[in-house]
């Protein structure tokens, strides 16, 4: 939970992906390095879905509805 929060910190503040954070976070860890890179995918999926939804609440993209 504390990586993720870190993760999500540095990536916003420099604009980065949170998967540049997390990976080698994940892999000091000791998790393994196929569930680490398994792992990615619905990351970012999940994250760039949420991000999509809440633009779209928002109404930020009118051209949709």
């Amino acid at each position: 939970m504390f990586n993720g929060f870190i993760a999500g910190v540095l990536g916003a503040t420099v604009a980065i992906g949170g998967g540049l954070v997390l990976i080698p976070l994940w892999l000091k860890a000791g998790i393994e390095r196929e569930v680490v890179i398994n792992s990615t995918a619905p990351l970012i999926f999940f994250s760039s879905s949420v991000s999509f939804l809440i633009s779209a609440l928002l109404g930020q993209y009118n051209s949709i509805w």
